[in-house]
């Protein structure tokens, strides 16, 4: 996972880039999250940070509004 781009992966596409089966990776998959490396997004396992209450509100209310589009201003990197 740490060789990966940030994002959200499955199980399989992880033991298939690490060349490893599915009982061992998902074994290490477990470890890393109990170390707070990574997390699990239902079936998926991810890198990225998790969403904080302002992204979550904003999130919800523009699944709640078909005709708004909520522009988020992002932090510059570098």
């Amino acid at each position: 996972m740490r060789k990966l781009p940030k994002g959200e992966y499955t199980t399989g596409s992880i033991a298939k880039a690490a060349g490893l089966n599915h009982a061992k990776t998902l074994r290490r998959l477990r470890q890393l999250a109990e170390s707070g490396e990574i997390r699990s997004v239902g079936k998926r396992w991810s890198t990225e940070r998790p969403p904080n209450d302002l992204d979550e509100a904003l999130d919800r209310l523009q699944a709640r509004t078909s005709n708004i589009r909520i522009v988020r201003d992002r932090p510059l990197v570098g």
